[in-house]
Protein backbone atom coordinates (compact mmCIF):
# COMPACT_ATOMS: atom_id res chain seq x y z
CA UNK A 1 0.00 0.00 0.00
CA UNK A 2 2.83 2.36 0.75
CA UNK A 3 4.40 1.68 -2.09
CA UNK A 4 1.06 2.33 -4.36
CA UNK A 5 0.99 5.82 -2.66
CA UNK A 6 5.18 6.35 -3.30
CA UNK A 7 4.44 5.74 -6.95
CA UNK A 8 1.42 7.67 -6.99
CA UNK A 9 3.39 10.91 -5.90
CA UNK A 10 6.52 10.26 -7.83
CA UNK A 11 3.80 10.70 -10.98
CA UNK A 12 1.98 13.60 -9.57
CA UNK A 13 5.84 15.22 -9.13
CA UNK A 14 6.47 14.16 -12.59
CA UNK A 15 3.87 15.86 -13.98
CA UNK A 16 3.89 19.65 -12.19
CA UNK A 17 7.62 19.24 -13.03
CA UNK A 18 6.27 18.62 -16.81
CA UNK A 19 4.41 21.41 -16.59
CA UNK A 20 7.10 23.61 -15.40
CA UNK A 21 9.25 23.36 -18.16
CA UNK A 22 10.34 25.97 -20.99
CA UNK A 23 12.01 25.44 -24.41
CA UNK A 24 15.33 24.28 -24.07
CA UNK A 25 18.01 22.05 -22.65
CA UNK A 26 19.71 22.57 -19.21
CA UNK A 27 23.76 22.34 -19.76
CA UNK A 28 25.64 18.84 -19.36
CA UNK A 29 27.57 18.88 -15.91
CA UNK A 30 30.89 17.52 -16.20
CA UNK A 31 32.99 16.55 -13.98
CA UNK A 32 33.59 17.96 -10.22
CA UNK A 33 31.66 17.23 -7.08
CA UNK A 34 28.27 17.57 -5.18
CA UNK A 35 28.20 19.12 -2.37
CA UNK A 36 26.29 17.21 0.34
CA UNK A 37 24.73 20.30 1.30
CA UNK A 38 22.84 21.86 -1.84
CA UNK A 39 20.95 24.94 -1.44
CA UNK A 40 18.23 25.09 -4.06
CA UNK A 41 16.90 28.31 -6.13
CA UNK A 42 14.23 27.35 -7.94
CA UNK A 43 12.24 23.80 -8.47
CA UNK A 44 11.04 24.23 -11.79
CA UNK A 45 11.63 26.73 -14.71
CA UNK A 46 8.41 28.61 -14.01
CA UNK A 47 10.57 30.09 -11.30
CA UNK A 48 12.78 31.39 -12.93
CA UNK A 49 13.12 34.86 -14.39
CA UNK A 50 12.53 35.35 -18.02
CA UNK A 51 13.45 32.82 -20.43
CA UNK A 52 15.63 31.23 -17.71
CA UNK A 53 15.38 27.22 -16.95
CA UNK A 54 15.64 25.64 -13.20
CA UNK A 55 19.15 23.56 -14.01
CA UNK A 56 20.62 21.15 -11.86
CA UNK A 57 24.60 22.05 -10.52
CA UNK A 58 27.06 20.84 -8.47
CA UNK A 59 25.84 22.98 -5.71
CA UNK A 60 21.94 22.41 -5.91
CA UNK A 61 19.15 24.03 -8.43
CA UNK A 62 19.80 27.31 -10.48
CA UNK A 63 18.73 29.35 -12.45
CA UNK A 64 20.37 29.17 -16.32
CA UNK A 65 20.17 30.44 -19.72
CA UNK A 66 18.98 27.87 -21.74
CA UNK A 67 21.10 26.59 -24.37
CA UNK A 68 19.22 26.04 -28.15
CA UNK A 69 19.78 23.02 -30.15
CA UNK A 70 19.96 25.86 -33.26
CA UNK A 71 23.17 27.24 -34.17
CA UNK A 72 21.64 30.85 -34.18
CA UNK A 73 25.22 32.82 -34.63
CA UNK A 74 24.87 35.29 -37.77
CA UNK A 75 26.64 34.19 -41.08
CA UNK A 76 30.18 36.07 -41.24
CA UNK A 77 29.79 38.85 -44.03
CA UNK A 78 32.27 38.27 -46.66
CA UNK A 79 34.85 40.65 -47.75
CA UNK A 80 34.09 43.35 -49.88
CA UNK A 81 36.49 42.81 -52.99
CA UNK A 82 38.12 45.98 -53.46
CA UNK A 83 37.64 47.46 -57.31
CA UNK A 84 40.22 47.23 -59.38
CA UNK A 85 41.99 50.33 -59.88
CA UNK A 86 41.43 51.21 -64.05
CA UNK A 87 44.86 51.43 -65.92
CA UNK A 88 46.30 55.15 -66.39
CA UNK A 89 45.14 55.67 -69.68
CA UNK A 90 48.23 57.41 -72.33
CA UNK A 91 47.13 61.11 -73.09
CA UNK A 92 48.64 62.16 -76.80
CA UNK A 93 49.72 65.92 -77.40
CA UNK A 94 51.71 68.09 -75.80
CA UNK A 95 48.93 69.93 -74.02
CA UNK A 96 47.08 66.82 -72.41
CA UNK A 97 47.63 65.24 -69.46
CA UNK A 98 45.59 62.36 -67.22
CA UNK A 99 43.66 62.62 -64.29
CA UNK A 100 41.42 60.94 -61.83
CA UNK A 101 39.06 63.61 -62.20
CA UNK A 102 38.88 64.73 -65.80
CA UNK A 103 35.51 67.42 -66.13
CA UNK A 104 32.84 65.49 -68.43
CA UNK A 105 31.90 68.83 -69.51
CA UNK A 106 34.89 70.53 -70.44
CA UNK A 107 35.85 73.72 -71.51
CA UNK A 108 37.29 74.57 -75.35
CA UNK A 109 38.17 76.77 -77.67
CA UNK A 110 34.48 77.39 -79.00
CA UNK A 111 32.74 78.15 -75.53
CA UNK A 112 36.04 78.87 -72.97
CA UNK A 113 34.35 82.24 -72.02
CA UNK A 114 30.86 80.50 -70.89
CA UNK A 115 29.91 78.85 -67.80
CA UNK A 116 30.09 74.74 -67.86
CA UNK A 117 27.31 73.14 -69.31
CA UNK A 118 27.18 70.46 -66.29
CA UNK A 119 29.60 69.33 -63.31
CA UNK A 120 31.36 65.76 -62.17
CA UNK A 121 34.76 64.16 -63.54
CA UNK A 122 35.30 60.84 -64.40
CA UNK A 123 39.53 58.94 -65.14
CA UNK A 124 40.27 60.16 -68.74
CA UNK A 125 43.11 62.93 -70.66
CA UNK A 126 41.89 66.71 -69.87
CA UNK A 127 43.81 69.79 -71.00
CA UNK A 128 46.72 71.34 -68.85
CA UNK A 129 46.63 74.68 -67.33
CA UNK A 130 47.05 77.27 -69.96
CA UNK A 131 45.72 74.75 -72.70
CA UNK A 132 41.99 74.35 -74.09
CA UNK A 133 40.30 71.73 -76.45
CA UNK A 134 40.60 72.60 -79.57
CA UNK A 135 36.79 71.03 -80.50
CA UNK A 136 34.84 70.69 -77.25
CA UNK A 137 32.39 68.46 -78.68
CA UNK A 138 35.35 66.61 -80.17
CA UNK A 139 37.43 64.80 -77.62
CA UNK A 140 40.11 63.54 -80.32
CA UNK A 141 41.16 66.94 -81.05
CA UNK A 142 44.56 68.54 -79.54
CA UNK A 143 44.54 70.75 -76.55
CA UNK A 144 45.99 74.32 -78.01
CA UNK A 145 47.46 76.88 -75.60
CA UNK A 146 44.59 79.85 -74.82
CA UNK A 147 46.82 81.81 -77.27
CA UNK A 148 45.43 79.47 -80.27
CA UNK A 149 41.59 79.71 -78.82
CA UNK A 150 42.11 83.46 -78.58
CA UNK A 151 42.73 84.77 -81.81
CA UNK A 152 40.53 82.11 -83.50
CA UNK A 153 37.23 83.89 -81.42
CA UNK A 154 39.11 87.48 -82.31
CA UNK A 155 36.64 89.48 -84.54
CA UNK A 156 39.94 91.23 -85.63
CA UNK A 157 42.34 90.17 -88.74
CA UNK A 158 46.13 91.03 -89.63
CA UNK A 159 46.63 93.71 -91.52
CA UNK A 160 46.75 91.64 -94.52
CA UNK A 161 43.56 90.19 -94.04
CA UNK A 162 44.61 86.95 -92.57
CA UNK A 163 43.43 84.78 -89.44
CA UNK A 164 46.07 85.49 -86.82
CA UNK A 165 47.52 82.19 -85.67
CA UNK A 166 47.93 83.93 -81.96
CA UNK A 167 47.27 86.38 -79.64
CA UNK A 168 50.23 88.27 -78.27
CA UNK A 169 49.09 90.81 -75.17
CA UNK A 170 48.78 89.98 -71.19
CA UNK A 171 50.80 86.87 -70.64
CA UNK A 172 50.95 85.53 -73.98
CA UNK A 173 53.58 87.72 -75.69
CA UNK A 174 55.22 85.24 -77.46
CA UNK A 175 54.39 84.54 -81.42
CA UNK A 176 55.15 81.65 -83.74
CA UNK A 177 58.14 81.73 -85.73
CA UNK A 178 57.53 84.14 -89.51
CA UNK A 179 54.76 86.19 -87.26
CA UNK A 180 55.09 89.16 -85.28
CA UNK A 181 53.21 90.69 -82.37
CA UNK A 182 50.84 93.38 -84.42
CA UNK A 183 48.45 95.34 -81.87
CA UNK A 184 48.11 92.56 -79.77
CA UNK A 185 48.18 89.83 -82.91
CA UNK A 186 50.25 87.75 -84.29
CA UNK A 187 50.74 88.74 -87.63
CA UNK A 188 53.12 87.93 -90.90
CA UNK A 189 56.00 89.72 -90.99
CA UNK A 190 55.57 93.62 -92.83
CA UNK A 191 52.34 92.29 -93.40
CA UNK A 192 53.45 89.66 -95.32
CA UNK A 193 52.80 86.18 -95.51
CA UNK A 194 55.14 83.97 -93.88
CA UNK A 195 57.96 82.69 -96.10
CA UNK A 196 58.26 79.25 -96.11
CA UNK A 197 59.74 76.79 -93.96
CA UNK A 198 63.66 75.79 -95.04
CA UNK A 199 63.08 72.75 -93.76
CA UNK A 200 62.37 69.95 -96.18
CA UNK A 201 58.67 68.77 -96.76
CA UNK A 202 58.39 65.06 -95.90
CA UNK A 203 56.71 62.60 -98.86
CA UNK A 204 53.10 62.30 -99.15
CA UNK A 205 50.77 64.69 -99.50
CA UNK A 206 48.15 66.23 -97.20
CA UNK A 207 44.20 65.18 -97.50
CA UNK A 208 42.87 67.13 -100.42
CA UNK A 209 39.90 68.04 -98.47
CA UNK A 210 39.59 69.86 -95.15
CA UNK A 211 40.10 67.35 -91.83
CA UNK A 212 36.76 68.00 -89.79
CA UNK A 213 38.25 65.36 -87.06
CA UNK A 214 41.34 65.19 -85.48
CA UNK A 215 43.29 61.70 -84.65
CA UNK A 216 45.32 62.82 -81.18
CA UNK A 217 47.88 65.43 -83.21
CA UNK A 218 49.83 67.56 -82.32
CA UNK A 219 49.44 71.28 -83.46
CA UNK A 220 52.32 72.36 -85.92
CA UNK A 221 53.16 75.03 -88.55
CA UNK A 222 55.19 72.63 -90.64
CA UNK A 223 56.36 68.80 -91.26
CA UNK A 224 59.36 69.20 -88.73
CA UNK A 225 56.96 69.77 -85.94
CA UNK A 226 55.68 66.51 -86.53
CA UNK A 227 57.45 63.17 -85.30
CA UNK A 228 58.30 60.25 -87.60
CA UNK A 229 56.51 60.12 -90.77
CA UNK A 230 53.70 62.49 -89.99
CA UNK A 231 52.75 64.98 -91.71
CA UNK A 232 51.54 69.09 -90.80
CA UNK A 233 48.04 69.59 -92.56
CA UNK A 234 45.66 72.29 -92.33
CA UNK A 235 42.14 71.84 -90.54
CA UNK A 236 38.77 73.39 -90.44
CA UNK A 237 39.78 75.29 -87.42
CA UNK A 238 42.65 77.50 -88.89
CA UNK A 239 45.09 76.07 -87.42
CA UNK A 240 47.88 73.04 -88.37
CA UNK A 241 47.69 69.28 -86.95
CA UNK A 242 50.22 66.66 -86.93
CA UNK A 243 48.82 63.76 -89.47
CA UNK A 244 49.63 59.87 -90.06
CA UNK A 245 48.95 59.95 -93.82
CA UNK A 246 47.73 56.63 -95.18
CA UNK A 247 49.16 55.97 -98.53
CA UNK A 248 48.11 53.61 -101.69
CA UNK A 249 50.18 51.31 -104.46
CA UNK A 250 48.58 51.15 -107.58
CA UNK A 251 49.63 49.05 -110.08
CA UNK A 252 51.94 51.20 -112.01
CA UNK A 253 53.81 50.98 -109.12
CA UNK A 254 53.69 55.13 -108.04
CA UNK A 255 53.13 55.62 -104.32
CA UNK A 256 50.13 57.91 -104.06
CA UNK A 257 47.59 59.55 -101.02
CA UNK A 258 44.72 56.86 -99.87
CA UNK A 259 42.23 59.22 -101.19
CA UNK A 260 43.36 59.81 -104.87
CA UNK A 261 43.69 55.91 -104.87
CA UNK A 262 40.30 55.64 -103.55
CA UNK A 263 39.28 57.90 -106.61
CA UNK A 264 40.81 56.07 -109.05
CA UNK A 265 38.90 53.25 -107.61
CA UNK A 266 35.79 54.84 -107.87
CA UNK A 267 35.08 54.82 -104.41
CA UNK A 268 35.07 58.82 -103.31
CA UNK A 269 32.25 58.09 -101.45
CA UNK A 270 34.01 55.85 -98.83
CA UNK A 271 36.19 58.74 -98.31
CA UNK A 272 33.54 61.09 -98.19
CA UNK A 273 32.04 59.08 -95.16
CA UNK A 274 35.41 58.73 -93.29
CA UNK A 275 35.23 62.54 -93.62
Amino acid sequence: MHLQWAALLAFISQITFLKGQKPGECPIIVGGSRTSTPINRCEDDNQCPGKRKCCDTLIGMAWHIRSSTSNTSKPKPKPQSKPKPNPIQKCKGEGEEYSECAPLCPKGCDNMHKKPTCSGCKPGCRCKRGFHRLAVDDSSSPCVRNAVCEAMTSKENCPDGSIPPSVCHGKNKLCPEGTNCTKGLCCPLDGNPPSPPTTTAKPDECPQSIIYRFVGGLSCTQDSDCPGTQKCCPTVYSIKVCMIILTGLLKDGKKRPLETVMKLLGLEQVMNLLH
